[in-house]
C-alpha cells in the first residue's frame, strides 16, 4: 500500500505562515499589555487619542490579524488577508514599541534597554498601518486584486508617499513627533532642508487614499450582486470611521479645541480608533462570504445620522454664535439646545428621504410604488382590476420569477 506523497517543505511552510504572523502579533499585544498595565499610572503625553488609545489599537490589531488568518488559510493567495495581516502586525508594533519605551524612560527610567530606540519604532511604525489600510487595502478589496492596470500608479503613490512620511519621522532631529518626551536618537541635522520634501509624503498619501476611495465606486459599477453586497460591508464600517472623524472634527471647532488639548477631544479620537475594528470585522463578513444579510437599510441609516448630526452642529455652533452677542451664555446654550432639539426628528425624516433617494434607491422606488397602489385602491371596485394592480406591483418591487393568485369566492 503506497502512502500518498507529501507536499514539498516549501508549501507546508507557505500554509503555516499566516499562522506565524497571527502569533507574532499576538505575542506581541500580550506582552504591550503587560507592560500598559505597568505603565498605568505613569503620565505620558500623546500626540493622538489618550492613555486607553494604545490598548484599542492592540487589540484592533489582533483583529485585524485574526481576519487576515482566516482568509489568507482559507483563501491560499488572496491578498487581502495578507494585507490584513500586515496591518495588524504594524498595529501590535506600534503599541509594543511605545508602551516598552514608556516603561524603560519614564515608568522605571533604565531597567530595560533600547527604551529610545523603542520610541524611535513607535513614532513612524503607525504610519504603515494607516497606509495599508486607507490605501493598500482599499485598492485591493473585495477580489484581491487591483481593480485594473492603471491603478498600479495609485497603488506605487500611496506606498512612496508612505515611504517618504516614515522618513521623515526616522531622521527629523529633535523630540519625537508621536513621542515627544523623547528626542529621535537617529536625527539628522543635515535632513532638516529636506523636510519640507519629506513632509510632501503627506499630501501624495492624501491623493492616494482619494484615488483608491474613487476605485471602490468604479469597482462597485461594474461588480455582480454578491461583490456589491461585500462592498456595501465594507462601505458600512469605514463609514463609521469617517463619521468618528467628523464627529471630532465639529466638536473641536465647537470647543476651540483644534489643538487636541481637550480630554472630551481626545475621547472622540479614541472612539475613531476603535471603529478600526469594526472595518476589520466587516472585511470578514464580506471577504469569508458569510452570512452576506442585507444591508442597504444599515448603509443609509449610517449616512442618514452623520449628516443630521453634521447638520445639527453646525446649527447649534450658529445659535449659540448668534443668541450669545445679545445674551448672556448659560441663556444661549439653554435656548440652542432646545432648538436643536426641537429640529431633530424633522431634520432626520427630511435626510432620510433624500439619503433613501440617492443610497437607498431601490426600497425608496419600493415604497413609492405601494403608496400608489395603496392610494389607487380608494377609487378601485372591481376585483379583476385589484388582483391585476396587486400582481404589478409585486413584480415591480419584488421581481419574483413567477406569480399566482388565489382569490377565495
Amino acid at each position: 500500500m503506497m502512502s500518498e506523497p507529501s507536499a514539498p517543505p516549501s508549501s507546508r511552510l507557505s500554509r503555516h505562515n499566516p499562522t506565524i504572523v497571527l502569533g507574532v502579533s499576538a505575542a506581541m499585544a500580550a506582552v504591550m499589555a503587560g507592560f500598559w498595565i505597568a505603565n498605568f499610572g505613569t503620565p505620558a503625553e500623546f500626540a493622538f487619542g489618550n492613555r486607553t488609545t494604545p490598548l484599542l489599537l492592540a487589540l484592533d490589531g489582533v483583529v485585524f490579524s485574526v481576519v487576515g488568518w482566516m482568509i489568507a488559510k482559507r483563501r491560499q493567495g488572496h491578498s487581502v488577508g495578507w494585507i490584513c495581516l500586515a496591518i495588524g502586525l504594524s498595529l501590535c508594533l506600534n503599541t509594543l514599541s511605545t508602551e516598552y519605551a514608556i516603561y524603560s524612560v519614564l515608568t522605571n527610567p533604565g531597567s530595560l534597554p533600547l527604551g529610545e530606540f523603542a520610541a524611535w519604532v513607535g513614532n513612524w511604525s503607525w504610519v504603515w498601518a494607516i497606509g495599508l489600510m486607507a490605501c493598500v487595502l482599499v485598492l485591493h478589496f473585495s477580489d484581491g486584486r487591483l481593480p485594473g492596470p492603471g491603478w498600479r500608479p495609485v497603488l506605487w503613490s500611496g506606498v512612496g508617499g508612505m515611504v517618504l512620511a516614515t522618513t521623515l519621522f526616522a531622521v527629523v532631529p529633535g523630540p519625537l513627533e508621536s513621542i515627544q518626551w523623547v528626542d529621535n536618537p537617529f536625527g539628522l541635522d543635515g535632513a532638516r532642508p529636506f523636510i519640507e520634501y519629506l513632509s510632501f509624503g503627506f499630501a501624495v498619501l492624501a491623493v492616494s487614499v482619494l484615488a483608491a476611495a474613487w476605485s471602490i465606486r468604479s469597482r462597485f459599477v461594474r461588480a455582480s450582486a454578491e461583490t456589491r453586497t461585500q462592498i456595501k460591508w465594507f462601505a458600512a464600517s469605514t463609514s463609521l470611521v469617517a463619521a468618528s472623524y467628523v464627529g471630532q472634527f465639529l466638536y473641536s471647532i465647537a470647543t476651540g479645541t483644534l489643538d487636541g488639548g481637550s480630554g472630551t477631544h481626545r475621547w472622540f479620537q479614541t472612539l475613531t480608533i476603535a471603529m478600526f475594528g469594526a472595518l476589520a470585522a466587516s472585511i470578514a463578513i464580506a471577504v469569508l462570504k458569510y452570512r452576506l444579510y442585507d444591508i442597504d437599510r444599515i448603509i443609509s441609516r449610517t449616512v442618514s445620522y452623520t449628516v443630521v448630526i453634521a447638520l445639527l452642529a453646525a446649527i447649534y455652533v450658529g445659535l449659540v454664535t448668534a443668541i450669545g452677542s445679545q445674551f448672556e451664555g448659560s441663556l444661549s446654550v439653554a435656548a440652542s439646545t432646545l432648538a436643536v432639539a426641537a429640529l431633530f426628528n424633522p431634520l432626520r425624516k427630511r435626510v432620510q428621504r433624500w439619503v433613501d433617494r440617492h443610497f437607498n434607491r431601490s426600497a425608496y422606488d419600493t415604497e413609492q410604488v405601494m403608496d400608489e397602489f395603496a392610494g389607487s385602491l380608494r377609487d378601485e371596485v372591481d376585483v379583476d382590476d385589484v388582483v391585476d394592480g396587486w400582481v404589478e406591483v409585486v413584480e415591480e418591487t419584488m421581481q419574483p420569477s413567477s406569480v399566482g393568485v388565489w382569490v377565495r369566492q
